[in-house]
């Protein structure tokens, strides 16, 4: 199978791909061909769809946009197309994940989109594995990167907040992201084991991070961290919201629903919308 195959602007391409890389015995699903990952990527899949699930200042939900709906229906179908949500996720949750015998060691995987540190695992847990990497695309072919991660916050009234703003400046300096990756890749080689850098959020960092901390692994593992690199410049993310938690609850608990049978991607998007709505609203009170 090819990248061509697997290009994410190409949806139906993309489901004779997953289906044809698919593999069952009876009802008993014994390798998934592609895995939409969902409900963590729904965002992703309505980012390539053409809309962003919050407004940038975090106060306007779009959930029920039609293009989401078109999203989670299109990831659905996928799992559908493979299975079945039941069959699919019976047989994904016997991978072992972050073990030797995991699930790309063992073929039981065509592909995925999939965070990056995971790179760092199958390098640790399965270094012989042959991997490509090729950037997720939206509906007209433009690359994109889905990125999420923790973030300090200063509580209101903290004694010094000056101290405080001081500190995360230090923690996510790049000299600091450089000593840590420099330590990282002693570690590593002290245990004999491969080091595939460390992704911080801060482009500077980075860059400087893999030209003089990383070291090739092989062809496989090289082409792939190079293709992280790449697309960093095409990223985003959920904005921040005066009700973030009970955002992000609203989605993935519909996108389940969605997934157990439950309401169809409308009902279910529709209902998170009212519930994203009356969080935001309350929150801004």
């Amino acid at each position: 199978m090819s990248g061509k195959d697997l290009n994410t602007k190409n949806l139906a391409t993309l489901k004779a791909a997953a289906v044809k890389m698919y593999q069952h015995s009876g009802d008993q699903v014994t390798r998934i061909g592609f895995d939409p990952k969902l409900p963590e990527f729904f965002p992703l899949w309505a980012k390539a769809f053409g809309v962003d699930i919050l407004s940038k200042d975090g106060l306007t939900p779009h959930l029920n946009d039609p293009r989401a709906v078109a999203a989670l229906t299109y990831a659905k179908s996928l799992i559908d197309a493979q299975g079945g949500f039941n069959a699919f996720m019976a047989f994904r949750n016997t991978w072992d994940f972050f073990g030797s015998g995991n699930q790309v060691a063992k073929d039981q995987i065509g592909a995925w989109p999939m965070e990056q540190w995971y790179y760092n695992v199958l390098a640790s847990s399965s270094p012989q594995v042959h991997i490509a990497a090729i950037p997720f695309r939206n509906h007209i072919g433009n690359v994109i990167n889905f990125t999420s991660g923790s973030a300090w916050s200063i509580p209101k009234g903290a004694k010094n907040p000056a101290a405080a703003c001081k500190w995360m400046k230090a923690m996510t300096s790049v000299s600091t992201w450089m000593a840590a990756a420099t330590n990282r890749a002693k570690l590593r080689a002290d245990k004999h084991q491969p080091y595939t850098g460390i992704f911080t959020g801060n482009a500077v960092a980075d860059q400087q991070i893999f030209a003089k901390t990383y070291k090739p692994i092989n062809k496989y593992f090289d082409s792939a961290i190079h293709t992280v690199l790449a697309v960093e410049k095409y990223s985003f993310a959920i904005p921040s919201s005066p009700a973030s938690a009970e955002f992000q609850d609203a989605w993935m608990n519909a996108v389940n629903r969605v997934l157990q049978g439950q309401q169809t991607p409308k009902q279910a998007l529709d209902q998170a919308q009212k519930e994203a709505v009356k969080a935001i609203n309350s929150a801004k009170k």
